[in-house]
């Protein structure tokens, strides 16, 4: 390990001392998710495989915390993450919504299959900045019931 500067183990408080320094930045919200969750009145869910302090503060540097409600689910809360279905059947259950009712956003090929392990319908974001030619192969691979590119496709296809 000494070759790799490692010789105390793996760097994680380091790392994400580094990486909440850098959302804190750079990240900014998904271009037109705004006017998505402004326009929806349903009861919304995150759930991700990410760690809950982090959906936390990013979800609050985006100003997207407050969309909802609490209802914010990470895989630490679930004995399988995805591709496994489990966290979005927490969700639904949380939320009183029965899986086959659950629309799912999702951008990444074990979310999709995830989503679809437990009987709800799953679009593709396509969008995202870290979404690069081949990892949109591999979601459109991972067969959503719909891909799109920009935040604004939800609303033309809610009017639609």
């Amino acid at each position: 390990m000494a070759e790799l500067g490692l010789e105390g183990g793996f760097p994680v408080a380091e790392l994400k001392t580094r990486q909440k320094h850098r959302f804190k930045e750079q990240l900014k919200a998904t271009p037109g998710i705004h006017d998505v969750l402004d326009g929806i009145s349903l009861p919304m869910a995150i759930a991700s495989g990410s760690e809950k302090a982090r959906l936390d503060y990013t979800l609050g540097l985006t100003s997207l915390l407050k969309y909802f409600n609490g209802h914010i689910y990470s895989a630490e809360v679930v004995k399988n993450g995805k591709p496994a279905p489990d966290i979005f059947l927490l969700a639904a259950e949380k939320l009183g919504i029965a899986p086959k009712d659950c629309l799912v956003i999702e951008d990444s090929p074990h979310g999709i299959k995830g989503a679809k392990a437990a009987g709800m319908e799953v679009y593709a974001f396509t969008g995202g900045s870290h979404i690069t030619p081949a990892i949109r192969q591999s979601l459109i691979e991972a067969g959503p019931h719909a891909i799109f590119d920009h935040m604004n496709q939800l609303i033309t296809r809610k009017a639609a």
